[in-house]
């Protein structure tokens, strides 16, 4: 919802590109990822344009209540930012700006004036 909002609101304005798991679209720059394989998100790094900034609203809210727990919502909400990182910063297309949220946490901005991160994956 939150980034269907944020795509609509500011597509007018500058050029977006979307990601989304599983939901097909013919609309313009627009990516189906499961960023949980790393392979669909080496495919899509290859594809995709280099972005000044990434806004990664990413959740697990829609499987509550089928069993998972807030432990393993978080683990995919972290490995699937991770991932992305990762294969963008192999290929040199990390943006400067990353604006993170999810559920569970508040908005986190990080602004990259050089161009590597170095990603703590243990928490």
């Amino acid at each position: 919802m939150i980034g269907s909002f944020l795509h609509k609101d500011f597509k007018k304005d500058y050029s977006i590109s979307a990601i989304d798991r599983g939901n097909e679209s013919t609309a313009e720059n627009y990516y189906s990822v499961d960023l949980t394989q790393v392979s669909d998100v080496k495919t899509f790094a290859k594809k995709s344009p280099k972005c000044d900034a990434l806004i990664f609203l990413v959740g697990l809210a829609h499987k509550k209540g089928k069993g998972k727990e807030l432990d393993e919502f978080r683990r995919i909400n972290k490995q699937t930012l991770v991932n992305l990182l990762s294969i963008l910063g192999e290929k040199d297309k990390l943006p400067e700006i990353i604006i993170f949220a999810t559920h569970q946490t508040r908005i986190t901005i990080h602004r990259f004036n050089n161009r590597k991160i170095n990603i703590n994956n243990s928490e």
